[in-house]
């Protein structure tokens, strides 16, 4: 699990403050894995923290780990008015210390399928700021949520204001519609991770948080990034920065 961070000068004073901005996920000591969506804007500038749990204080038993990104690379499929292909990766300057806190997220071949009805868990602050006044103590959070087969995803977002038009893309998959649990504001571009068969507390990154409709409603999932569906992509990129693409393989 990584942060997101956007970096804000103020104009009177050229200080610069931290603000966060979405989730993301390490995938390789030196790149991290997020929703397009959150790294869209190309006048903002960004940042990445790993190995934060409470964004309050330092004191914490591992440090964090702060690194500044070379490189946004964006999913050229990418739709920013519909958010497919809501993909991205971020090419770190330097490569983070892998080490208790900091640790690597297995990816899915491009064949993966999460079944319906298998439990996953999404994590993320849910905040929309790193504020060092006390007022909201933020504390990384982790939710269970069930995967939706895609049909009924459909249809669930067909009754809302979507309309019975509403076709679900093929890059998405959706996860949760149970009351009082789900993602919600803020933890975009962050993982849902799933267990991996017949290994014990190992887990591959299904999809990113994309988008939704209010936080937590029964009967109405939220929708996901389906990373197999980029895993072509991923694996190009990679490859093409020399990067070593069995790192996530499992």
């Amino acid at each position: 699990m990584v942060a997101l961070l956007r970096m804000e000068k103020n104009k009177e004073t050229s200080e610069k403050k931290e603000t966060y901005q979405c989730g993301a996920s390490l995938i390789h000591p030196q790149v991290v894995l997020t929703a397009a969506h959150c790294v869209s804007n190309k006048e903002d500038s960004y940042k990445i923290r790993a190995g934060e749990w409470d964004t309050q204080t330092t004191y914490e038993l591992f440090p964090h780990q702060d690194r500044e990104i070379d490189h946004i690379i964006i999913h050229p499929k990418y739709i920013k008015g519909g958010l497919f292909n809501d993909f991205a990766l971020l090419i770190l300057d330097t490569p983070l210390e892998i080490i208790e806190n900091v640790d690597v997220v297995c990816l899915p071949n491009k064949t993966t399928i999460s079944e319906k009805g298998f439990f996953c868990y999404a994590t993320g602050w849910g905040q929309k700021e790193f504020s060092g006044d006390g007022k909201n103590p933020i504390i990384l959070k982790k939710v269970d949520l069930p995967i939706v087969d895609r049909e009924s995803c459909q249809e669930q977002f067909r009754k809302t204001h979507l309309s019975s038009r509403f076709k679900l893309h093929d890059t998405y998959i959706c996860a949760g519609g149970e009351l009082n649990k789900g993602t919600c504001k803020g933890d975009e571009g962050g993982p849902l991770v799933c267990a991996i068969a017949n290994e014990q507390d190992r887990f591959y990154q299904a999809a990113i948080v994309s988008w939704g409709i209010d936080c937590g409603k029964e009967n109405i999932p939220a929708v996901f990034a389906h990373v197999a569906k980029a895993m072509d992509w991923i694996d190009e990129i990679m490859t093409s920065h020399k990067f070593d693409t069995s790192i996530y393989r499992y």
